[in-house]
């Protein structure tokens, strides 16, 4: 299914959509449920991260190649073992 990346700056930005209004509502120990495929997650960030993989987006770049990636840490452990960077 494909996203729009504006639908994750809907669900990021806190401005009553369902999903953090779920994340509010939730009982202790009872999980976040991504609303395009169901996966649930216990941490608001968590959910974040998995979020991008329904939009594709990829905000951290490489400065030395084409390399893109959904979180900073990869972005880093490519810089070491590729380009001796760190």
């Amino acid at each position: 299914m494909s996203v729009l990346k504006s639908e994750i700056v809907f669900y990021a930005n806190g401005s009553g959509s369902e999903v953090w209004q779920q994340l509010a509502n939730r009982a202790p120990g009872e999980g976040l449920a991504c609303p395009l495929c169901g996966r649930v997650f216990q941490h608001k960030n968590n959910f974040l991260k998995h979020y991008k993989t329904h939009t594709g987006e990829k905000p951290f770049a490489c400065i030395y190649c084409s390399f893109r990636t959904i979180q900073k840490v990869n972005l880093k452990t490519h810089m070491r073992n590729i380009h001796n960077v760190f």
